[in-house]
C-alpha cells in the first residue's frame, strides 16, 4: 500500500508543478481576476490547494484536533505566488517526508476533524491521503479551466501523463 501511496503523493508534486507553470506565465492582473466559479481567481484557487494540503498535513500528523488554526497560512501573508510556491513547497516535502517515515500502522490508523458540532470525519491516513489526491486534481482541471478562459497556455497533468514522464527519465537514465 505504501508504494502506491508514494505514487499519488509524487504524482501531485508532478501536477502541482505542471499546473504551476501555466499560472506562472499568467500575468498578475489574470492571476487576480475575479472569478465567481469555485473559490474564485486563480490566485483563490491555488492558495486554497496550497492551504489544504497544509491542513492534509496536519492530519497526517495527527495535529489537525490540536492545532491553533492562526499558524494556517492566510491570504494576508501568502498574496504573492512567490510566497504561495515557497509554503506550497514546503508543505509537499513535508508531506513526503511524512510519508517515508510513516509505518503501516500510521497509514491504516483512523484519525479526523470535528467538522461541526454534530460531525467527526473519520478515516485512515491512507484514505485521507486519496482525498487529498482527489481534492487537488479536482481543483487543478479547475484552475487550467480558468486559465484557459484568461487566454493562457494549459497542459496535461494526468495521471497516465505523470506515469508516461516517470517511464521517460528512467529510459533517459538507463541510456547515459
Amino acid at each position: 500500500m505504501k508504494h502506491l501511496l508514494k505514487t499519488i503523493v509524487d504524482y501531485n508534486s508532478w501536477a502541482n508543478q505542471q499546473v504551476w507553470n501555466c499560472v506562472q506565465k499568467l500575468s498578475d492582473e489574470q492571476f487576480k481576476q475575479e472569478h465567481d466559479y469555485s473559490v474564485g481567481s486563480v490566485f483563490e484557487q491555488v492558495f486554497h490547494l496550497m492551504s489544504t494540503d497544509y491542513f492534509t498535513l496536519k492530519i497526517l500528523d495527527g495535529t489537525i484536533a490540536t492545532t491553533d488554526r492562526s499558524e494556517y497560512p492566510t491570504k494576508e501573508t501568502h498574496d504573492t505566488r512567490e510566497k504561495i510556491w515557497t509554503k506550497w513547497q514546503e508543505i509537499d516535502q513535508a508531506v513526503h517526508a511524512w510519508l517515508e517515515n510513516a509505518s503501516e500502522d500510521d497509514l491504516n490508523g483512523e484519525i479526523g476533524f470535528q467538522e461541526s458540532e454534530t460531525l467527526f470525519v473519520a478515516g485512515s491516513r491512507a484514505e485521507w491521503l486519496t482525498v487529498y489526491e482527489n481534492h487537488t486534481t479536482n481543483h487543478r482541471s479547475q484552475i487550467l479551466a480558468l486559465i484557459h478562459q484568461l487566454g493562457g497556455d494549459t497542459c496535461e497533468m494526468g495521471l497516465y501523463y505523470f506515469m508516461r514522464d516517470r517511464a521517460m527519465k528512467k529510459t533517459e537514465t538507463t541510456s547515459s
